[in-house]
């Protein structure tokens, strides 16, 4: 190691995040779930939609399962996709890379919105804490590692914050 390197600490990294937007998942699951049960205790009305056609109303609760079913499904492709094309980039160094201190922070209300934001020198971000996403979403509020005059290095890419280096105060990390 460098004896004049400086030392980071890592506070999130999109490579090595846990699935933490499991929560925004719930509201279909749990749909979902309740869907089954009730086809379940159906069943002998469903039978009966096959054979006699009789019910039309099981056909309404048959094609809600499988919409509700490929939902969750999609979303859950859809956040695996974004997470791999995120590590695909900070693994090409394709991110964008804003250091400096964090300024005008604003912390996400505890009913979701406006977004949370904060400045790093004249770059603002923003992010929904409550949304689906593998990129940077922990909220102040919910103990989130980032704050007001803590001067980070972070990895940037189409508005999601990849990687969050927190840097010690008084240095330069980036050569002049």
């Amino acid at each position: 190691m460098n004896a004049g390197a400086i030392q980071v600490d890592v506070v999130f990294d999109v490579r090595t995040a846990d699935f933490a937007s499991w929560f925004a998942f719930v509201p279909l699951v749990v749909l979902l779930a309740a869907l089954f049960v009730e086809l379940v205790r159906r069943r002998r009305e469903i039978r009966e939609l096959f054979v006699a056609r009789k019910n039309p109303h099981m056909a309404i609760y048959l094609l809600a399962g499988v919409v509700l079913a490929l939902l969750t499904g999609a979303r859950i492709l859809s956040y695996a996709e974004e997470k791999n094309e995120f590590v695909r980039v900070l693994n090409a160094n394709q991110a964008r890379v804003v250091e400096g201190e964090i300024t005008n922070y604003t912390p996400q209300a505890w009913t979701g919105r406006p977004l949370e934001k904060f400045q790093v020198g004249s770059e603002q971000f923003s992010f929904d804490g409550f949304g689906a996403s593998s990129a940077y979403h922990q909220r102040a509020r919910s103990g989130g590692p980032i704050q007001e005059g803590m001067r980070v290095r972070l990895f940037e890419f189409r508005g999601n914050i990849l990687r969050v280096e927190v840097l010690p105060i008084g240095t330069r990390a980036t050569p002049e």
